[in-house]
């Protein structure tokens, strides 16, 4: 900002509105730091936040009462549960651990602080983040029956601000402007800015008009694969394949026969140990028909299908890195996928080509130490070497399917991480805040964000739902639903099934038996009817 004056008004509510990333939070921070001249001394202020972290195992009841005697606002036990209850927190609730509160929870854990801080000046980020319907409703009444107590509220929720501020504050070209009346009076004044605002981008996770969830996870367009004209045509294909794994008398697979395509959403069912996920790593390319003389068969994929594969042991490896932010994670995650094994070089030391010569898959290599000898090696021998050139190879068909779909490798900068995130709903100041604080959801959105970095053509999810929490769960079925690739998923929880597959492949005894179910997928797709004829009968051959 320049030079401007800062005038609040004891009792008034004033809305703070603007183009994201003019300044509000960090206004609001200034302020709570009392980093302004002249800022009065016997003013006490309080600023909740609209992402609350926690790293505390306390109880709800004793985290309250610590952060009461930390701010010199101490209340007593009864006062504390008394408000606590208010709010909505049940006795076994204020019990509980704080680490296993949702976002909404901790959301008014931190208004249910605020409260009892008996603040001069109240500052909200984004208080509605995380609230359901009757919340919302709560935090209205509590506002306009305040009489000495300042609030300044940034919120993107312009239906909240129209009914709680009397005074909106415009944030715009490094300068204040003030504006008396609430709301609907700045509207009249101020049209032009209202409708170049931003709009909210996570609403409370249940919709306060229409009853709607409206969506908090948004994939990206995987864009097209070469020579697929049509979203109905095959990226993977099996064809009479059947699997068993080395050293065992068990043949896992027997003759299966199946097609995928970008419409499809897959529901893989059947009992434990059934080889469903054998199946799933045999998809994504995890595993391979060996040499075993029981496995037969062809397993056809699109040279440059780019897969997402978000197994049940995802949360467990970011519980391995909460030290870490979610830009940090992602950047290590993806940069050391790449170039860490090049510190071991040996005499390989960078793919450079791939092609086939005299009927063999060939890759050009580059050797330590010679500047400008580049040679053409078949993949049979490249297989024996080091596991790091199987690293090199992999990372480099990787690349090439990026580029082969016409989308450039992302570079992972913090700037487009951070903007991949808000995509998670993980903002600004979560994004660089340590994971270790982060509540369940939280944490679940940054798996699946990380999952999503490379815009897969085809999500591979392997019980789901053992990870997600509630909210997380609801906005994973909108995106999926609205996904322009393939999805196929390995989930015991129906209601999940249901949702979000339009067939069901069992899988029982070895064998796969594949029931169409009707598409859950938007219409809108246009596809012709030469093309759906196709899928049909590609659905009885899948039979």
């Amino acid at each position: 900002m320049k030079t401007i004056a800062l005038k609040l008004a004891r009792g008034r509510t004033y809305g703070i509105v603007g183009q994201n990333g003019v300044g509000k939070t960090t206004l609001m921070t200034r302020i709570s730091a009392r980093d302004i001249a002249g800022f009065p001394t016997d003013i006490k202020c309080v600023f909740v936040r609209h992402e609350i972290l926690a790293n505390d195992n306390q109880s709800v009841l004793n985290y309250m009462e610590q952060q009461g005697k930390d701010a010199n606002s101490a209340s007593s036990v009864g006062e504390i549960s008394r408000v606590l209850g208010e709010m909505g927190f049940t006795d076994k609730m204020q019990n509980s651990a704080v680490l296993e509160l949702s976002g909404g929870w901790r959301m008014k854990l931190a208004l249910a602080g605020a409260i009892l801080s008996k603040a001069d000046l109240l500052l909200l980020d984004e208080p509605t983040n995380h609230l359901d319907v009757d919340s919302v409703g709560w935090l209205v009444k509590y506002l306009n029956e305040l009489r000495d107590t300042t609030c300044v509220i940034v919120s993107h929720d312009y239906s909240f601000l129209d009914k709680v501020a009397s005074d909106i504050i415009h944030f715009a070209d490094l300068q204040l402007a003030y504006y008396e009346g609430g709301w609907k009076e700045f509207a009249s004044k101020r049209p032009e800015v209202i409708s170049a605002l931003p709009k909210r981008r996570t609403q409370s996770y249940f919709a306060e008009l229409t009853g709607e969830y409206e969506a908090l996870i948004r994939f990206p367009d995987p864009g097209p694969l070469q020579g697929v004209k049509s979203r109905l045509k095959p990226i993977i294909r099996f064809t009479d394949a059947s699997f068993q794994y080395e050293g065992t008398d068990r043949q896992i697979l027997k003759e299966i026969s199946l097609k995928m395509s970008m419409t499809s959403r897959v529901a893989l069912l059947g009992r434990n140990g059934a080889g469903k996920t054998t199946l799933l790593k045999l998809l994504v390319g995890d595993l391979e028909l060996t040499s075993h003389p029981n496995n037969r068969g062809e397993i056809w994929r699109h040279q440059n299908l780019r897969v997402s594969y978000i197994a049940q042991h995802s949360m467990h490896h970011l519980e391995e890195n909460l030290l870490l932010t979610p830009v940090t994670y992602i950047q290590q995650r993806f940069f050391q996928g790449r170039d860490h094994e090049l510190a071991k070089m040996g005499s390989i030391c960078e793919i450079t080509g791939r092609a086939v010569r005299g009927g063999q898959l060939c890759y050009q290599v580059k050797r330590t130490g010679r500047r400008d000898d580049e040679t053409w090696e078949p993949m049979s021998n490249l297989a024996c070497k080091d596991a790091y050139v199987s690293k090199l190879i992999k990372n480099y068909d990787e690349k090439l399917k990026v580029l082969a779909s016409g989308v450039e490798l992302r570079p992972l900068h913090e700037t487009e991480v951070k903007l991949h995130l808000q995509n998670y709903g993980i903002e600004e100041e979560l994004a660089t805040s340590k994971i270790k604080g982060f509540s369940g959801g939280q944490k679940s959105r940054v798996v699946l964000a990380a999952a999503m970095w490379t815009r897969p053509h085809l999500i591979c999810l392997d019980e789901p739902t053992n990870f997600l929490d509630k909210e997380t769960f609801k906005a994973l079925v909108k995106a999926i639903q609205s996904f322009r690739g393939a999805v196929l998923t390995i989930s015991h929880n129906r209601e999940f099934v249901e949702k979000v597959a339009n067939e069901e492949w069992n899988l029982e005894e070895g064998r796969l038996r594949v029931n169409k179910r009707a598409s859950n997928e938007p219409e809108g797709d246009g596809e012709g009817e030469g093309e759906e004829g196709e899928a049909e009968g590609e659905g009885e051959e899948a039979k």
